[in-house]
């Protein structure tokens, strides 16, 4: 039952970090599109308004902005990914050890129904003996 609990967690852990990562993914695909736009903006000002040199300071600015985001949620994702690894391992590892301990169980069980096989031999000569010296 521990173990039960223990890989539920594991898994709902990895489920959690999977999730968590789709959203730093996401994150990461919205702050790429606003950093294109961020590009985009800027060359249409430069061509169009070259003369307003403010404004295409401002749209550098946010151009800044939106490549910190992107390297932030890099770095997020990054983490996440890495979490998910270590999540994944510990979760392979207690299957490992949940399969062994099964694999134990199936033998101790079979070693039991061949000791419970021999007893009800012996059952059954011990009672024909008794049978036989009875009459």
């Amino acid at each position: 039952a521990v173990r039960r609990k223990e890989r539920a967690a594991a898994d709902r852990a990895a489920i959690d970090a999977e999730s968590r990562l789709q959203l730093a993914m996401e994150v990461f695909a919205r702050a790429e599109q606003q950093g294109a736009v961020a590009t985009a903006i800027a060359a249409h000002k430069d061509v169009q308004l070259g003369h307003l040199s403010e404004c295409s300071l401002l749209v550098q600015q946010r151009l800044k902005e939106s490549q910190e985001c992107v390297t932030q949620a890099q770095l997020q994702a990054n983490h996440l990914r890495k979490e998910l690894e270590e999540l994944r391992a510990k979760r392979d590892a207690q299957l490992k050890k949940m399969h062994a301990a099964a694999a134990r169980a199936r033998s101790d069980a079979d070693e039991a129904q061949k000791a419970r096989d021999a007893l009800k031999v012996q059952l059954e000569s011990a009672q024909r003996s008794q049978e036989q010296s009875s009459c």
